[in-house]
């Protein structure tokens, strides 16, 4: 048997069992894969290539309508990628997609992902504790993230916040928009924020889960409203430009 025979066997049998594997049923494959206590999965259907949840709940936060697209051909290189859609609904907290790799060797990739959300909204998802109310629209876009320990092995992403209004007493206010920057620092998050707002905000630090490091600085302007800067007093004093500065640690 020549080796061109051979090889052409060899890619048929490949491309039989990543078919087998692709269009199984969804709700079968979970009925078999051990699942965390934790992640309960309702509605499941459609095939492993091409399927969809109904509702997920995780750690006491839930999702709905989330849709998935394998790609097969990335099996041979020995990974798993997909197209994963977040469908938007009165329920969901954030909505969008993304492209994920998994490699067999345990790697966890995110690119070309973008999710919008309700500023408001995905705080308390998140159980982000408010000292004053918060609206705006949230725009996160992330070129790439390597999962690593204890957050990232890369990280390119940005967010953008949108119309942010605060409500100060009976009254919202405007803030305007916020842009965020964020990386991988040693293996933590890290963030900065552009301090071109109308706070002067300005934010550098890094977080992990359970540990927060940031540094916090304001520089009020004109164009803060008079609430905000009144409150600003309240908390602290200034330095000679104006600034105030806070360090948050956790």
């Amino acid at each position: 048997m020549s080796k061109r025979i051979r090889y052409s066997i060899y890619a048929a049998v490949a491309v039989y069992f990543i078919g087998l594997i692709v269009f199984l049923p969804a709700r079968l494959v979970v009925g078999f894969v051990p699942i965390p206590e934790n992640i309960q999965l309702q509605g499941v259907a459609g095939t492993v290539w091409n399927g969809r949840i109904n509702y997920v709940q995780f750690d006491g936060r839930a999702l709905e309508q989330i849709e998935w697209q394998v790609f097969p051909l990335a099996l041979l290189a020995g990974q798993i990628a997909a197209d994963v859609h977040i469908a938007a609904t009165a329920a969901n907290p954030i909505a969008g997609s993304s492209h994920v790799q998994a490699s067999l060797f345990g790697s966890v990739r995110v690119e070309r992902a973008r999710f919008n959300a309700e500023l408001g909204k995905l705080s308390a998802w998140l159980d982000i504790p408010n000292l004053v109310p918060l609206q705006g629209d949230v725009v996160l876009g992330i070129t790439e993230f390597e999962l690593g320990s204890p957050v990232c092995n890369s990280l390119d992403s940005r967010v953008g916040i949108y119309e942010v209004k605060t409500r100060i007493g009976r009254q919202w206010h405007d803030l305007g928009d916020f842009a965020m920057q964020l990386g991988c620092e040693e293996g933590w998050a890290s963030v900065q924020v552009n301090p071109e707002n109308s706070l002067g905000l300005s934010v550098n630090g890094r977080f992990a889960p359970g540990n927060v490091d940031l540094g916090v600085a304001m520089r009020p302007s004109n164009t803060t409203p008079a609430p905000i800067r009144d409150l600003l007093r309240m908390v602290g004093e200034p330095d000679g430009s104006g600034q105030f500065s806070f360090r948050f640690r956790l």
